[in-house]
C-alpha cells in the first residue's frame, strides 16, 4: 500500500510541471524534513520487514507440514 503511493507521489513529483501548487506543497514537505527519500527509505525498511515476516510464516507453515507427515506403514511380516 505505501509502496503505491510512494509511485504516486513519485510520478507527481515527475509531473510538476503541471501542478505549481504540488511543487510548493513539496517544497514545504521538503523543508520540514519529510523528503522523497526519507520516504523511500522508510518504504523499503517496510517492505523488506513484510518479506521477512512473510518468508518466516511460510517456512513456519512448511516445517507443521512436514511435521503432521506420517512415515509410511511397514509391511508387517506374520506367519499364517
Amino acid at each position: 500500500m505505501f509502496a503505491a503511493l510512494l509511485v504516486v507521489g513519485g510520478a507527481l513529483l515527475a509531473s510538476g510541471a503541471k501542478y505549481p501548487g504540488l511543487t510548493t506543497a513539496i517544497s514545504i514537505l521538503g523543508a520540514l524534513g519529510l523528503t522523497s527519500a526519507s520516504l523511500y527509505a522508510r518504504a523499503k525498511a517496510g517492505l523488506t520487514s513484510l518479506l521477512g515476516n512473510l518468508k518466516l510464516a511460510v517456512d513456519q507453515q512448511r516445517v507443521r507440514q512436514a511435521a503432521n507427515i506420517l512415515p509410511s506403514p511397514t509391511l508387517s511380516r506374520t506367519r499364517d
